[in-house]
């Protein structure tokens, strides 16, 4: 059975929308993604995208910026200003994979 995201973050297009992006900045919910390896916290803001959208900008760093919605939990929210983003970031140190 396919999961059905809802519209695009990006396009808000209802078709094709199968990717699901990590973000590196925090969400106001407890609803996003974490590491049960070095303890982040389930904060970090997730955004939908259609594989149009993937296949048209490529790259995640070259369509970051396109993003227009987050998703929380089964809602859409606006992106954050970069402003009022904060970081949410891995704590190599308890991540011996990279460890030398």
């Amino acid at each position: 059975m396919k999961t059905e995201y809802g519209s695009c973050c990006i396009c808000e297009s209802t078709r094709n929308v199968n990717d699901l992006i990590q973000l590196d900045y925090k969400v106001e919910s407890a609803s996003g993604w974490g590491c049960v390896q070095c303890g982040l916290k389930m904060e970090g803001a997730i955004a939908i995208v259609c594989d149009t959208c993937i296949e048209l900008y490529g790259k995640q760093s070259d369509f970051k910026d396109k993003i227009k919605f987050l998703m929380n939990g089964i809602k859409r929210i606006p992106v954050l200003p970069v402003e009022k983003r904060v970081p949410h970031e891995h704590d190599l140190s308890r991540h011996p994979e990279y460890q030398e």
